[in-house]
């Protein structure tokens, strides 16, 4: 959902030819922002949605307001215009990705040494908004996928959020459809991937016990799969 000089376009080609064993990536090359960011005026963000896809980006992310990690500038405030966001969506679809997890993982972080003082007064700011938004937006039947924002957290670890959204009012269904069928919809891949279905492409994941009983079970994933190879199986990777 963002890196420097399209490294993750890169990395998608490589794993494509075979030049290096990795998982089944959707990019979005840079990550879209104001003055200090990437693009101003709705012309210029025009362009910059064009640029991403003519190089290989498949989704756009860009940053609305202030964020947590962000200084100089209060949490939620706006900074793209509404023509300006509307520019950019115009070029694509939209979907809520909460990414729960990286957000646990700040309000943890804030006040024991990682994060500056602005920006655990941020995070304190925005926990009851963050927790009532994603209640809202599940009970209001808002198109919901999964992320992981790694960098903000251990890489690996994101199987948490399946518990996040439990708690946030999902079901377990409903929480395992949000990485599965909802995500590859937002990908525009939902006729070849996210679910188990003939003709489409093999990428399971298997865990020892019932999810639906147990949603934590999910953060132990015993075997992956992609494209009919095995990448893991007994918790061990065999490529």
């Amino acid at each position: 959902m963002g890196s420097d000089d399209l490294a993750d376009v890169a990395l998608k080609q490589a794993i494509e030819a075979n030049i290096v064993p990795g998982p089944r990536m959707h990019v979005a090359a840079h990550s879209l922002g104001i003055t200090g960011g990437t693009a101003n005026g709705v012309s210029q963000v025009r362009e910059a949605v064009r640029y991403q896809m003519k190089y290989g980006a498949e989704l756009i992310k860009f940053c609305a307001t202030g964020g947590v990690l962000s200084a100089r500038d209060a949490v939620g405030v706006q900074q793209y215009t509404l023509a300006e966001m509307s520019a950019i969506v115009e070029e694509n679809d939209t979907y809520l990705v909460p990414t729960m997890m990286a957000f646990q993982a700040v309000v943890k972080a804030a006040g024991k040494g990682p994060l500056a003082a602005w920006s655990t007064r941020k995070t304190r700011e925005i926990v009851p908004h963050f927790q009532r938004k994603i209640r809202l937006g599940i009970s209001e039947e808002v198109n919901i996928a999964f992320g992981a924002d790694a960098g903000v957290f251990e890489h690996g670890t994101n199987g948490d959020d399946f518990r996040l959204l439990v708690e946030a009012s999902m079901s377990p269904l409903q929480a395992i459809l949000v990485p599965t069928r909802e995500a590859a919809t937002l990908l525009g891949a939902e006729r070849e991937l996210g679910t188990v279905e003939p003709g489409k492409r093999a990428d399971p994941v298997a865990i020892t016990g019932d999810p639906l009983q147990e949603i934590e079970l999910l953060r132990a994933v015993d075997f992956v799969m992609r494209a009919g190879i095995g990448y893991k199986s007994d918790g061990v990777p065999c490529i």
